[in-house]
C-alpha cells in the first residue's frame, strides 16, 4: 500500500540551508586587541610605528615568502604580549629584567634591529614600545630600555 501524501517543498528549510552556505562574517567586526610596535631614537620626541604589513599581489596567492615573514614577525609580537600577560597574572609588577630573559623578547629585538637597519639606522641606540589597540583605545603594555643597534 502506498501513501497518498506527497512530500511538500519547504521554502524556509531551503533558505536556511542556503544561508548556511553563505555565512555572515560580521563576527570579525569586533575581535579584541591588536598589537603594534613603535620605536624612537634619542633625538626623536615622538614614537614611529613599525608596520609588518606587506604589499599584496596576485602572485602572492601561490608563493608568498614576504607575507609569511610578516606573519611570523607579528606572531612573535603576539607571543611576547602573551608572556607579558602571563607575568602580570603571576605577580602585579612586571620588570623589564624579567622580560629581557624571554626568548620572544630577544627575537623581537632582533627583528626590530633588522627592520631599523632597513630604515637606514645602522648604529646608535633605540627604544621600543608595545601598544594594544582596540577601536580608538590605546594601551601601552611595555617600554624597553635603550638598546644598541650594534651587537657587542
Amino acid at each position: 500500500m502506498q501513501s497518498s501524501v506527497q512530500p511538500q517543498f519547504n521554502f524556509k528549510l531551503l533558505l536556511g540551508l542556503v544561508r548556511a552556505l553563505f555565512p555572515r562574517w560580521n563576527f570579525f567586526d569586533f575581535v579584541g586587541f591588536t598589537f603594534q610596535v613603535a620605536f624612537k631614537v634619542p633625538d626623536q620626541k615622538h614614537w614611529e610605528v613599525l608596520s609588518f604589513e606587506i604589499e599584496r599581489n596576485t602572485f602572492g596567492l601561490l608563493l608568498n615568502p614576504y607575507g609569511n615573514m610578516a606573519l611570523a614577525k607579528f606572531n612573535i609580537l603576539e607571543h611576547f604580549v602573551e608572556e607579558i600577560q602571563t607575568l602580570i597574572a603571576q605577580n602585579a609588577q612586571v620588570s623589564s629584567q624579567d622580560l629581557q630573559k624571554k626568548v620572544t623578547y630577544l627575537m623581537l629585538v632582533e627583528i626590530l634591529k633588522q627592520e631599523l637597519t632597513g630604515y637606514g639606522l645602522n648604529q646608535g641606540v633605540f627604544q621600543f614600545k608595545v601598544t594594544a589597540l582596540k577601536n580608538s583605545e590605546e594601551v601601552d603594555l611595555f617600554f624597553s630600555e635603550w638598546i644598541s643597534l650594534v651587537n657587542s
